[in-house]
């Protein structure tokens, strides 16, 4: 007693299916809530083949009426379902796991200015001469990161690319570790307003060519007598400016070659003109001496 007993004979199988996040909760515009992730990201199913055959997908559950303002984790059991999206519930089924933990990271959102700069600007030259378009965006971090955050520098114009007829630059969002680009704006364009600024050509001379870091046993000879520079600046500056307030330093601590001629790239400088700087990028030829 019993006389008889059923029997399920079916071939056994395994197989690895990925883990779906289903969670409900309610949001705040004010945040910004990331793609949940799981601690396991697949669950080993394994049993009768019949019973195995039936699972179309593994899902990690979770609903709540609460509103997320923070980085929550939630535990969720698994539930699997077949193709018709009915919840399977077969006694033969076998997990690797019954339950992972889901995390929804929450961060805040903030709308931050961008800040543009510049490299090779003339000291006199006012930043609020530079605006970026659009001039702020949308950036979620960390609260307290957040915090520390005012503002969101681009990457900076050179201004040997700036003249009265190139003002428009277009340049890179990089926002630091950790932080999320919401609206996802990559490039942003920044317009320099050179109104009053004039440009014109004056003739570098030789004399004006100043040699530094020549390293020890090694003389430098500049070549190039004339050199045609186009200045660009505050009309009043400009105006004034003559050859002889016109100067280049060139930095010999990179050349490593031993004697012969060589061209060298030189920075160009102004006396008693602050608001000034040199459109373009200027080399000399130099004879190099060992001595």
């Amino acid at each position: 007693s019993p006389k008889e007993v059923t029997v399920l004979v079916d071939k056994y199988k395994e197989t690895v299916v990925p883990i779906e996040a289903e969670m409900q909760y309610v949001r705040n515009d004010q945040y910004y809530y990331n793609t949940p992730s799981l601690s396991v990201d697949s669950v080993t199913i394994s049993g009768p083949e019949s019973s195995v055959d039936k699972v179309s997908r593994v899902t990690a559950e979770y609903s709540t009426d609460e509103v997320l303002s923070s980085t929550k984790v939630f535990t969720c059991e698994l539930t699997a379902y077949d193709e018709n999206g009915q919840k399977i519930e077969d006694k033969y089924l076998e997990y690797s796991t019954k339950q992972v933990d889901v995390t929804v990271s929450v961060f805040p959102i903030e709308e931050m200015k961008l800040e543009p700069g510049g490299v090779n600007m003339p000291s006199q030259f006012s930043a609020s001469r530079m605006k970026a378009e659009p001039s702020s965006i949308q950036v979620a971090g960390p609260e307290d990161a957040l915090n520390n955050l005012s503002s969101i520098s681009l990457e900076p114009v050179d201004f040997s690319s700036v003249k009265p007829d190139s003002t428009t630059f277009t340049r890179s969002v990089s926002l630091p570790t950790g932080f999320l680009n919401i609206q996802n704006i990559s490039d942003v364009e920044v317009n320099i307003d050179l109104d009053g600024y004039t440009q014109k050509t004056l003739t570098l001379n030789s004399s004006n060519v100043v040699i530094k870091n020549n390293r020890s046993g090694q003389s430098a000879k500049v070549l190039t007598e004339k050199l045609s520079v186009q200045v660009v600046g505050p009309e009043a500056q400009v105006s004034d400016l003559t050859s002889e307030d016109l100067y280049a330093n060139m930095d010999m601590s990179t050349q490593t070659d031993g004697s012969g001629t060589v061209n060298m790239p030189v920075s160009i400088g102004f006396t008693n003109a602050p608001g000034c700087w040199a459109y373009g990028k200027y080399t000399v030829s130099v004879q190099v001496s060992q001595e």
